[in-house]
C-alpha cells in the first residue's frame, strides 16, 4: 500500500512539470539541443505584453530552480573521509 502512496505523490509531485513550457521543450525527444536552445530562447523573448514576459520569466525560474533541487542529491557528493597519512 504504501508503495501505491509513493507513487501517487510522485504523480502529483510531477504534474506541474507537464504544464511547464520549458520542461516540454527539454524534454522533447524529437528535438536536438540546438533546437531546444532556440525554442526556449523563442518563449523567453516573444511575449505579447509585459505581464505575459513577467510569468514566462517566472515560469522559467522555476524551472530552473526544480531542476536544481532535483539534481541536487546527485551532485552534492562528499568525497570518502581518508585515512590520515602517517609522516614520520
Amino acid at each position: 500500500m504504501k508503495k501505491a502512496t509513493s507513487a501517487a505523490t510522485n504523480v502529483d509531485e510531477f504534474a506541474d512539470i507537464a504544464s511547464n513550457a520549458y520542461f516540454k521543450i527539454l524534454l522533447n525527444s524529437e528535438l536536438i539541443a540546438v533546437e531546444k536552445q532556440k525554442a526556449v530562447a523563442k518563449v523567453l523573448s516573444f511575449a505579447k505584453n509585459k505581464e505575459q514576459a513577467k510569468q514566462s520569466l517566472e515560469e522559467f525560474n522555476t524551472a530552473v530552480m526544480d531542476f536544481e533541487n532535483r539534481i541536487s542529491p546527485l551532485t552534492n557528493i562528499d568525497p570518502p573521509c581518508l585515512p590520515e597519512a602517517d609522516l614520520s
